[in-house]
């Protein structure tokens, strides 16, 4: 996977251990920790840095704090609240996605699911949305040693611990705030068979649904990457997305959250809140954190469709026709899955509970 390479602070005499180390702001490929490991870095487990120079009072002081906060861990600067989780929950809830015959042919010709970039989703303009306060230190809170270098595009420089501090606040505060540019997604419905999804989403009813499971997803997601650059969960709806609390980020006090997973689970977190507007949806979801790249819409991700689906459905306004063309190319791609045809928009029948009679016929059950 790229590397996007931000910039390196040299520490010169900042351990116990007298030597000289490098930290270098990697995105996503925090892997390659032996390149990012000077020669000289410790062969132990978490040094904590401990030369913090004297500061004032007030900003200064706390960023010191946070300083110590830091600690080396096999070559990477780390802050102390790296735990990071993807989605722990495996059930058997429905979950729903709706398309028109093209992407249907699209996901069993790919064995695969489409993930958008937050940035090109031109529905909800708040996608992606969260403020960040980072710390921006003025010539009079810029006391103490200069001993760390600090190197980026732009050259080099002799800094403090406190401005370094502060640079990192504002490399994640920056990160937060594009968040769109670094989050793909995978929109699901946890609700039963909705008519409105298939209005939205199933060509008005004419097209297909694929009904799955969380658990069904969770097995059958073939992720080739860190387990903390992904998660997957419910949204959280809002009546003022702007305040909502989740989504404001202070990094002016606490743990730094370093690039790397305490980071990307902080970004992951944005794309799990929309404004009420769109609770409708019930949507589920599931978001990967990649490196911004502009010119990228999307990635498509491997999945095990026979772990994944459940059945697919034939939407209710469909032509007579449909369902022996979805049952052709169910057959085209080897999917042995029920089909059915949706039975929302069937008349009621006498003595015939709704929901007695609520799937349609099996076109083709599964073998």
């Amino acid at each position: 996977m790229k590397t996007e390479r931000i910039s390196s602070f040299t520490l010169e005499s900042a351990f116990p251990h007298n030597h000289n180390s490098q930290v270098r702001g990697d995105r996503v490929a925090v892997a390659d920790a032996d390149d990012l490991a000077s020669e000289n870095s410790p062969g132990g487990a978490k040094d904590r840095m401990r030369a913090a120079p004297a500061v004032p009072d007030g900003r200064g002081r706390r960023v010191a704090q946070m300083a110590d906060n830091l600690i080396w861990d096999g070559g990477c600067f780390m802050d102390l609240d790296t735990a990071v989780t993807t989605n722990p929950n495996s059930d058997d809830t429905p979950i729903w996605r709706y398309m028109d015959l093209s992407r249907f042919v699209a996901v069993l010709a790919t064995r695969s699911l489409w993930f958008s970039k937050i940035a090109g989703l031109r529905d909800d303009p708040y996608e992606g949305f969260c403020r960040a306060a980072c710390i921006r230190l003025s010539a009079a809170e810029d006391v103490g040693p200069k001993w760390v270098t600090h190197t980026d595009p732009e050259g080099t420089a002799q800094i403090s611990a406190a401005e370094m501090i502060a640079r990192f606040t504002r490399l994640a505060a920056g990160d937060c705030e594009n968040a769109p540019e670094h989050l793909y997604v995978n929109s699901w419905c946890l609700a039963e068979e909705s008519m409105a999804m298939w209005q939205i989403y199933g060509l008005r009813g004419t097209g297909v649904a694929v009904k799955s499971s969380v658990d069904r997803y969770q097995r059958a997601a073939k992720f080739d990457v860190r387990p903390e650059q992904y998660t997957l969960g419910p949204v959280s709806y809002h009546a003022d997305i702007t305040s909502c609390a989740a989504l404001q980020y202070d990094f002016t006090r606490g743990a730094v959250p370093l690039p790397g997973p305490s980071l990307w689970a902080r970004i992951l977190g944005v794309g799990f809140h929309k404004r009420a507007c769109y609770e409708y949806e019930r949507e589920w979801r599931s978001a990967l954190y990649q490196d911004s790249q502009p010119s990228v819409t999307g990635c498509a991700i491997p999945f095990d469709l026979d772990a994944l689906i459940e059945e697919v459905y034939v939407g209710p306004r469909a032509e007579a026709f449909l369902p022996e063309v979805v049952e052709s190319i169910m057959g085209r791609f080897d999917l042995n899955k029920p089909l059915k045809v949706s039975s929302l928009l069937r008349p009621p029948q006498n003595g015939v509970p709704e929901s007695e009679g609520r799937d349609g016929p099996e076109i083709h059950p599964a073998a």
